[in-house]
């Protein structure tokens, strides 16, 4: 036996005032700013533990990027040059770094550009949001399940 399907028998929407939904996306912003800290540290430590410059992020994003773009096999790993030195003593070799570490940069720095972004929009909410006469002779704004449970009601 199974249990009673209640998906499409609840549908309703939630008023909640300017103030209540200010506070919840407060919280969110707080918690997505936390977020990106904690994935910039992830990238920092990473780069240091292989050794990976400015340079070499840039040429292994472009080759992880163009390679989704072509929606080919994923590689191994990725073969960057590396120059060591300055002036006349500087020298370039090649380093090779491995699939999983190109794709836990290139998958962290996506996350922190769409979590900077939902932040941004979040905080362009906070700002304007006002309430305003709802048809149940209230003050407040319609929020469905969905958003409801990503502010964290």
């Amino acid at each position: 036996m199974r249990p009673e399907e209640t998906s499409y028998m609840f549908n309703f929407t939630y008023i909640k005032s300017s103030t209540e939904i200010i506070g919840k996306a407060k919280i969110k912003v707080e918690a997505l700013r936390a977020k990106i800290t904690e994935r910039e540290q992830r990238i920092l430590k990473t780069r240091k533990e292989y050794d990976i410059t400015d340079a070499m992020l840039v040429d292994l994003l472009t080759q992880a990027r163009k390679q989704n773009q072509n929606n080919r096999a994923s590689n191994q790993t990725y073969s960057v040059s590396k120059t060591t030195g300055s002036g006349s003593q500087m020298t370039e070799e090649t380093v090779t770094i491995g699939a999983g570490v190109v794709n836990l940069l290139f998958t962290e720095m996506e996350f922190i550009e769409s979590e900077k972004s939902e932040a941004k929009r979040l905080e362009l909410i906070i700002r304007n949001l006002r309430d305003i006469p709802d048809q149940y002779d209230g003050l407040g704004h319609a929020l469905h399940e969905s958003e409801l449970t990503y502010l964290g009601f």
